[in-house]
């Protein structure tokens, strides 16, 4: 499947909302920068609450302070997720017909709220997991690799044909890897569009979604990658990014429109008439 429409629907989508796009990238990069901070903060002072005096004074002190960082750390992970979600959901929104910045922050029931957070640690490790796996047989055979190097040694050729097998298992593994991991790409889409649907019934539905899709999201994704290492340059992140997000949402509502899951946002018709004069009587 092509995705080369979505780029060309991103572009002109952008030519409007631009700066809009860019206010929810900038918006959504502090907000969870400043969510991140905090989860370091608090799980650094969970970690050595031990050199705290006043954490020391009193075994009700000792828990009540175990309690607050580790409540503090879990609700900064879980604006994180629910930041991440919300910026996915703004820039499908987008795709699908104009909006304004204040969408970003629509309105969401608690249970919906819990769900993403749930929902985004669950298909985080879920995705690291099939990640690994493609890189399994990299990692065995570096270990015996390095392990025949240094007890009895190889010959130049063995050791020159082991680097380059090493290399190719090594570029395999990622590859397939990284198509493993999209099997989850369109969990946050489809809670968007149906927030009463059960985790189970999401990773199932994206599941299915990415089997035709994936290697082509790869590709899709891959032709980002200079994109995002010109936005370390800061300038080039105002085009890169609002380019590179609503391109990820205009792919994913064609896979979502390709599939029933949802409709093509209907634009109105506007028929152009010929001015005429007035009839004379």
């Amino acid at each position: 499947m092509s995705f080369a429409r979505a780029k060309i629907d991103a572009q002109n989508i952008l030519l409007t909302s631009r700066r809009k796009a860019i206010a929810i990238c900038l918006l959504g990069f502090f907000l969870r920068l400043v969510c991140l901070l905090c989860t370091g903060v608090s799980l650094y002072s969970l970690l050595h609450l031990a050199d705290y005096s006043i954490a020391t004074q009193s075994v009700y002190a000792e828990i009540g302070f175990y309690t607050l960082f580790s409540v503090a750390t879990l609700l900064s992970l879980w604006l994180t997720a629910l930041l991440a979600f919300l910026q996915k959901r703004w820039f499908l929104e987008n795709s699908r017909h104009a909006v304004g910045i204040s969408a970003f922050f629509g309105k969401f029931r608690f249970g919906q709220a819990v769900k993403i957070g749930f929902l985004y640690s669950v298909k985080k490790v879920l995705a690291f997991l099939g990640f690994l796996f493609y890189l399994l047989p990299f990692f065995v055979f570096a270990a015996g690799f390095f392990y025949e190097l240094q007890s009895a040694g190889m010959s130049q050729f063995l050791a020159v044909f082991s680097l380059v097998f090493l290399g190719v298992l090594c570029f395999v593994g990622l590859y397939f890897g990284f198509a493993a991991a999209q099997n989850y790409a369109f969990c946050d889409a489809l809670l968007a569009l149906s927030p009463q649907a059960g985790l189970i019934d999401t990773l199932k539905t994206s599941r299915k979604l990415a089997r035709q899709n994936a290697f082509p999201i790869v590709r899709f994704k891959l032709r980002f990658f200079p994109w995002v290492l010109c936005s370390f340059l800061i300038l080039p992140a105002f085009y890169a990014l609002p380019y590179y997000r609503q391109s990820m949402a205009c792919m994913t509502k064609s896979v979502l429109v390709k599939n029933h899951l949802t409709q093509e946002a209907q634009k109105p018709i506007v028929f152009l008439v010929r001015a005429q004069k007035p009839l004379q009587a």
